[in-house]
């Protein structure tokens, strides 16, 4: 009697050995059992239930260890990555942006090569599987590091920027400034353009509505014109000073005008202080000239010589001393008309210089001699 085995249809796994890797196959059970000698169908049914149970254990397990393996590739390149950050981190301002000639990258496509070229080197030695995990687990990873990095980057482009206008409104203002001394009206207010334009791109940068825009740059402008206006202050300048604040009162603001009319009137006061003191230390330098013309004008008397003497009444009058020097010169006049009398007397006897006199006793007074001309005159008197 021929027993028919049921034609069934079986799946089996299939292992790699090699790579670990697993498929399932079909086989017919009736030709099987053909093959293992005519063993009934149930018995190799149960075989191959066995085998495939078996071929799903090493799948996965074949599946585990590349999950290990991804996961432990990827740790690693977390490592990496933290300190590819820090090496970035430390990029500030224009470094950061990387070379116009690209010679060196910025740091977000720094970070982009870097997470590419990482990919390619944990990968190199693994199977399609392991691969394809550590992608997965890269993925994430990478989309936050390029996230850090263009925000890195755009905080970095914005502080560079906001150095670079910074550095042209300073620019901008000494040049103002030199350009107001050197007398360039047209250069002096094309600087303050520059300060207002400056002041704009740095709101537009930062984000600034109009009105805190326009009234940053009418503050910076403010800050350019201070050094102008106390340049000319401190040269003395008093009066442009005074037109220069007036012109531009608007832009100065009422604290920077404030603070500018202070000094002026603090130099004022300082000027008119010195000048009170170099004019009390003139008048008393003119009343010691004045004193030597006494002696200058009997030395006149005597020798006929009056040059020291007017030479005194110049100085006084320069000094403002009018007054005291009308008086001297008047004296000089009356001495020499008393030398010219005297001129011709000279070496004679006492008593006939006493009877010139009695003449004209009135010709040798002055105000320096008037007691000695007095008792000259009541000599004569009483003779």
């Amino acid at each position: 009697m021929v027993m028919r085995v049921p034609e069934t249809r079986q799946q089996f796994a299939y292992i790699n050995p090699d790579t670990g890797g697993g498929r399932l196959r079909g086989m017919d059970v009736g030709t099987t059992s053909a093959m293992f000698g005519g063993v009934d169908g149930p018995a190799l049914n149960d075989v191959g239930k066995s085998l495939q149970a078996f071929g799903a254990r090493l799948a996965a397990d074949a599946e585990h260890r590349d999950r290990l393996v991804a996961e432990e590739a990827f740790t690693r390149r977390q490592k990496e990555e933290t300190a590819f950050r820090l090496e970035q981190n430390a990029r500030e301002g224009r470094n950061a942006l990387g070379a116009a000639d690209g010679s060196s990258p910025s740091v977000g496509e720094a970070a982009r090569q870097w997470a590419s070229q990482a990919r390619g080197r944990f990968t190199r030695d693994m199977n399609a599987t392991q691969a394809r995990l550590f992608g997965m687990l890269c993925d994430k990873a990478d989309a936050q590091l390029f996230s850090w990095a263009g925000s890195k980057q755009r905080r970095e482009e914005q502080v560079w920027q906001t150095s670079h206008l910074q550095g042209r409104m300073e620019e901008a203002s000494s040049r103002a400034a030199a350009m107001f001394s050197l007398g360039d009206t047209d250069a002096f207010r094309a600087s303050l353009a520059d300060i207002r334009q400056a002041v704009r791109e740095t709101g537009h940068l930062r984000g600034w509505d109009a009105t805190y825009t326009d009234q940053k740059a009418l503050d910076a402008v403010g800050d350019a014109l201070m050094p102008v206006g106390r340049t000319l202050i401190a040269d003395g300048n008093l009066n442009d000073a005074r037109a220069f604040l007036e012109e531009h009162a608007p832009a100065l603001g009422a604290n920077r005008l404030r603070a500018l009319q202070n000094a002026i009137k603090s130099e004022q006061r300082r000027r008119d202080a010195e000048a009170g003191a170099a004019a009390t230390l003139r008048r008393m330098e003119m009343r010691q000239i004045a004193a030597l013309a006494p002696d200058q004008i009997a030395y006149g008397r005597d020798r006929g010589d009056f040059s020291a003497a007017e030479k005194t009444v110049s100085l006084l009058e320069q000094g403002g001393m009018a007054k005291e020097a009308a008086a001297i010169r008047d004296s000089i006049a009356l001495n020499r008309e008393a030398y010219t009398i005297l001129s011709g007397m000279r070496g004679q006897p006492f008593a006939e210089q006493l009877a010139a006199v009695e003449k004209n006793p009135d010709s040798l007074v002055t105000p320096d001699n008037a007691r000695s001309a007095q008792a000259i005159r009541e000599q004569v008197q009483n003779r």
